[in-house]
């Protein structure tokens, strides 16, 4: 009977983030201001971690209207925009 080599079955991963949650955890961790950051590098990384591989990057969030606080809006509208074009 011949030898089998097997394999470890390939993990995947979908990343689902919740971007005020992140943002808060930044600002807390790193004293940011605004929401800059790479969540499809962010999702890479955490799934490379643990020896997955990422198929779906999900970025949930809500924004500030402008006219609550405009500097805000203005900052989460570029970071989805950012975050969209990944």
């Amino acid at each position: 009977m011949a030898a089998t080599e097997t394999t470890a079955p390939v993990v995947r991963a979908i990343a689902f983030s919740d971007g005020q949650n992140l943002f808060g955890a930044a600002r807390d961790a790193f004293a940011v201001r605004a929401p800059s950051f790479d969540v499809v590098a962010l999702s890479h990384a955490v799934a490379a971690a643990q020896g997955w591989e990422v198929h779906g990057v999900r970025f949930y969030s809500g924004v500030p209207s402008a006219n609550d606080n405009g500097r805000l809006h203005r900052a989460w509208t570029s970071q989805l925009r950012a975050t969209r074009t990944q």
